[in-house]
């Protein structure tokens, strides 16, 4: 698909398109984000060196509520941003089918005012699919996007009760 193919589904699209333009932007910048920072996330790590830090003042019926309280607050940082590819998974397909609505109202608008035209009323019906397709292609990159980095997440978020467990039953390392 060239440039100008690209160039001319974006202005048939109607106004919408930009919006869900801009939410595959944030769509992209997020799994990009979050990629690279879960490639380098080592928070058992983190979590092992700030409880060598912390347990000489911990008791140890406060150890279990410490470690838990710091891999939640560790769980948090990864999740960072997640939420927004949630609005964006739901709304990206409402905008795209908003989209669908306002091309088919046109459509039909165009075919009480200008019976015999079909060039006018399939410009409508072509704003109305290319609004949706555009919503639904932005919607399923964001859940996939949003899958795989939830994905990595529970890996992590495993990792990190397995060094809880070595540092509260494993003598600490």
């Amino acid at each position: 698909m060239d440039t100008g193919h690209i160039a001319r589904l974006v202005s048939q699209g109607g106004y919408l398109i930009y919006a869900l333009i801009a939410c595959s932007i944030v769509t992209v910048a997020i799994i990009i984000d979050r990629t690279a920072a879960l490639a380098v996330a080592r928070p058992e790590n983190i979590m092992r060196e700030e409880f060598a830090r912390a347990r000489p003042g911990l008791s140890p019926a406060d150890q279990p509520a410490w470690l838990e309280a710091t891999a939640c607050r560790l769980v948090n940082r990864l999740r960072h941003r997640l939420d927004y590819l949630d609005t964006i998974i739901t709304l990206a397909p409402l905008l795209g089918l908003l989209g669908t609505v306002i091309g088919m109202i046109r459509a039909f608008s165009l075919l009480n005012i200008q019976t015999g035209q079909p060039l006018a009323i399939t410009g409508g019906v072509g704003e109305a699919l290319i609004s949706t397709a555009a919503g639904l292609a932005v919607a399923i990159v964001a859940l996939v996007g949003q899958s795989l980095l939830n994905q990595r997440i529970r890996q992590i978020v495993n990792r990190l009760e397995d060094e809880a467990n070595r540092l509260l039953f494993g003598g600490g390392r």
